[in-house]
């Protein structure tokens, strides 16, 4: 208590030419009290999206004290004032918190009037000394780079799958359940995990129009660990995962790897944008030998044991190319060393889709920032391409068409 009282007297002889007893008691009043390890940060503004957001507590009889008892005795190493009588307690300062003037936290306590208990909509923020805020882990298990701090939609997932796990999600049980065979496609794990909303972990294989958003959106401790952060309301800390793509030619089991009548590949976003169903688009295999929307050179294809192959509206065998090895993040190509990644899978209605190395929901179509926003598609795109932004690819289907009907 004594060395408190002497800081604040001495802080108060910097900035005044003069102390008087009754000013510099004033100046131990209001900040009385306050538990040993604890210090003030400030005061800070508050709103709707709360500044501290893990538990709040109102009491007549409220003071610094009696809030910071209160945080301490959950573990919280955040607490707040606001109002009055309010309480307020969380591991770190939320977004769109920000430094207020202190002046503006000058509202008596409702269980001491001779202290401040923040103001309207402004919170005296309390932080417990020597423990450090929450991190945010760069690389995991040397295969998982975080990717930043992205949005998500209630309606429109960021990632498809959520994984429930006992006890909360930390980063090393969501990347590891992204990677386990329980939930991964095929054998390979996703491609990306995320983490949100403290406590829930999700995982998929592309982010469709997600965007990247300031780290401080993404600042709420995990439930289950408390040292890490886990994402926001609607803002996932994202990882992606380098090693689910190998770079040889798997061999998976599915509907069949042949497919000798023509048909043709069409472009159908999922899920349907909510403005109506959107016309599926005709994905041909252009000069650059790789797979773009619009009417490229060759948009006829057969399937022989895995090997895509591209033909010539005549069917000409000389004028057939072969698919090579398909590798995450980029378009697929064509040329003359043939590799059998390709099989076809049929969805729950009845649509024949096109898979490649067991993936059939993993294609998306990207604008191509270097070819004046060709659509391209991509298997599994990444985020760090030069030729693509990851937040502006869009998820597809591709559907098998024959050649005849010309129906899907």
């Amino acid at each position: 208590m004594m060395t408190v009282l002497w800081s604040l007297a001495f802080v108060g002889a910097l900035i005044a030419p003069t102390v008087t007893a009754s000013s510099a008691t004033e100046a131990g009043a209001l900040n009385k009290a306050i538990p040993a390890g604890w210090m003030s940060k400030g005061c800070f503004t508050d709103s709707g999206a709360r500044t501290l957001a893990a538990a709040s507590h109102e009491s007549d009889n409220m003071t610094p004290k009696k809030c910071i008892d209160y945080c301490s005795s959950y573990g919280f190493t955040y607490a707040g004032v606001e109002w009055s009588r309010e309480c307020f307690c969380d591991y770190a300062i939320q977004s769109p918190g920000e430094q207020a003037k202190a002046e503006e936290c000058d509202q008596p306590c409702s269980g001491d009037k001779g202290q401040k208990c923040g103001g309207g909509n402004r919170l005296e923020v309390y932080h417990k000394e020597e423990v450090a805020d929450p991190i945010v882990l760069q690389i995991v298990n040397d295969t998982w780079n975080y990717q930043g701090c992205y949005t998500d939609n209630v309606v429109n997932r960021t990632l498809q799958t959520l994984v429930r796990i006992n006890g909360g999600a930390t980063l090393q049980t969501c990347v590891a359940a992204c990677t386990s065979n329980e939930y991964a496609i095929a054998g390979y794990g996703y491609t990306y995990a995320a983490l949100e909303y403290a406590d829930e972990c999700w995982c998929g294989n592309s982010i469709g129009g997600a965007s990247l958003r300031p780290e401080k959106e993404c600042r709420m401790a995990c439930t289950a660990d408390k040292q890490e952060f886990c994402g926001g309301r609607v803002r996932m800390n994202l990882y992606r995962n380098r090693a689910t793509t190998p770079l040889y030619c798997p061999k998976e089991t599915c509907t069949s790897k042949t497919v000798s009548e023509p048909f043709t590949l069409l472009a159908v976003y999922r899920p349907q944008p909510s403005s109506g169903e959107l016309d599926a688009t005709q994905i041909g295999v252009f000069a650059h030998g790789a797979l773009s929307i619009g009417s490229g050179d060759w948009r006829q294809y057969t399937i022989q044991d895995g090997v895509l192959r591209a033909q010539s509206p005549d069917g000409h065998e000389q004028a057939t190319s072969y698919s090579r090895s398909v590798n995450s993040g980029e378009s697929p190509k064509f040329g003359e060393n043939q590799c059998s990644d390709y099989c076809i899978v049929t969805d729950p209605d009845g649509n024949t889709l096109l898979a490649a190395k067991g993936f059939s929901n993993v294609w998306s179509l990207c604008p191509n920032k270097n070819a004046g926003g060709r659509m391209d598609v991509i298997w599994a795109p990444q985020a760090d391409k030069s030729d693509y932004d990851l937040s502006e690819c869009k998820a597809i289907d591709i559907r098998l068409q024959r050649v005849e009907t010309m129906n899907f």
